[in-house]
């Protein structure tokens, strides 16, 4: 039991919800080499979201940002570490994130962070600058994603119990 805190509770998640609105579909695309999806900033906190993409048959989710210049390259790179290889772990999945970088035309210098996790979720490339536009090529492999997803201890999906989520939303919502 926490025993004396501050907390602030904000019911906008950002200053751009003025600008854009929820959108209320999860698609994934087809390309003729991987199935992805797309998760912007405030998305890739959802654990659920990953997992229905991936659900839906998505083998790579792209999470680009704008994520504004309140943190340190360092720091934004150590938040992401904490959730990003989680998603692509829990999942199964490729995971590559990125933000802006350089000035965005408004004034802020934005620090480029970009990694790609493996399904295991290793980093498996990284840019070198979080200062300068950079090409991050990686190699994702199809059929190291299928061994992956053979692996027992290593692909859980298949074990989950969709039948307890909506008891639990069915729940939260009495």
């Amino acid at each position: 039991m926490v025993s004396s805190t501050t907390l602030t509770w904000c019911t906008v998640p950002t200053a751009e919800s003025d600008a854009f609105s929820h959108g209320d579909e999860l698609p994934v695309f087809d390309h003729p080499k991987v199935r992805f999806g797309i998760q912007i900033c405030y998305d890739t906190h959802f654990p659920e979201v990953s997992t229905l993409m991936a659900e839906k048959g998505a083998e790579l989710i792209f999470c680009p940002h704008a994520s504004p210049p309140t943190e340190t390259a360092q720091q934004k790179r150590a938040r992401w570490l904490r959730y990003i290889p989680a998603r692509a772990y829990d999942n199964t999945i490729y995971a590559a994130i990125c933000n802006q970088v350089g000035d965005n035309g408004a004034g802020r210098e934005m620090q480029g962070v970009t990694f790609v996790c493996n399904p295991h979720g290793e980093i498996i490339a990284e840019v070198a600058s979080a200062v300068e536009e950079e090409m991050l090529v990686a190699d994702l492999s199809g059929a190291k994603l299928q061994e992956y997803r053979r692996d027992t201890l290593s692909f859980f999906r298949h074990f989950r119990r969709p039948e307890l989520y909506d008891r639990w939303q069915q729940e939260s919502q009495s």
